[in-house]
């Protein structure tokens, strides 16, 4: 529950763009705490997460809901047994590895460790394209788009954001002055692409990137 809740706090931040001071500000929460509840170092009492909730203009529920994923364990579909070779594949590897590799974002993403100044032009770039299809899934539903349309779009903005939170986190931890030669964008884009799973699991049918993805 912890790693869920700090993942969805981190992809709440990178998606509006926010610095932890501006959250701080913005919901009257101490920005240690912040720091210390995203990193999964702490729970939130009950006001504070409500504090934070309303700075994001969420429900304190989207916040501790799991995301119900197809074979997830507890879930309908999961395997009878916790052998490695009975689990059911992840159905939403095909998208994670598509936030890996489009735009070259791994080998950007390694580039980016060089230097401050590379990764927050990498940050940058991504914060620019995450509004960008933000504004397409917006446009789209304005002018009543078809909703397999609206999905694509939706799909494509959280593959953005799965981007832009790995790039805000090597700039984070630059910044604060940290050894980032092992951080692998893997385990956050895999854990924002779960926390959006509603983009592509839809109807309990499952959904992978086209092959010109």
């Amino acid at each position: 529950m912890h790693g869920s809740l700090a993942t969805r706090l981190r992809v709440l931040r990178a998606e509006r763009g926010l610095t932890v001071r501006q959250v701080a500000e913005l919901s009257g929460v101490a920005k240690e705490t912040i720091s210390q509840v995203e990193r999964g170092e702490r729970h939130p009492y009950d006001r504070t997460l409500a504090k934070l909730a309303h700075a994001y203009g969420v429900p304190v529920e989207d916040l501790l809901e799991e995301p119900a994923l197809a074979g997830a364990p507890g879930k309908a579909g999961a395997p009878a047994t916790g052998r490695p070779e009975d689990k059911a594949p992840d159905p939403l590897d095909g998208w994670i590895g598509r936030a890996l590799s489009e735009g070259d974002f791994t080998l950007e993403f390694e580039r980016a460790k060089d230097s401050q100044e590379l990764a927050d032009e990498l940050h940058r770039a991504k914060h620019t394209e995450a509004i960008e299809r933000q504004q397409r899934v917006d446009t789209l539903k304005e002018h009543h788009a078809p909703p397999a349309e609206i999905l694509e779009a939706r799909r494509d903005r959280a593959v953005a954001n799965a981007q832009l939170t790995a790039a805000a986190l090597l700039a984070v931890e630059l910044w604060r002055g940290h050894d980032v030669s092992g951080m692998d964008p893997r385990a956050t884009v895999t854990d924002v692409i779960h926390t959006q799973s509603g983009e592509f699991l839809t109807g309990g049918t499952t959904a992978q990137p086209r092959e010109s993805a």
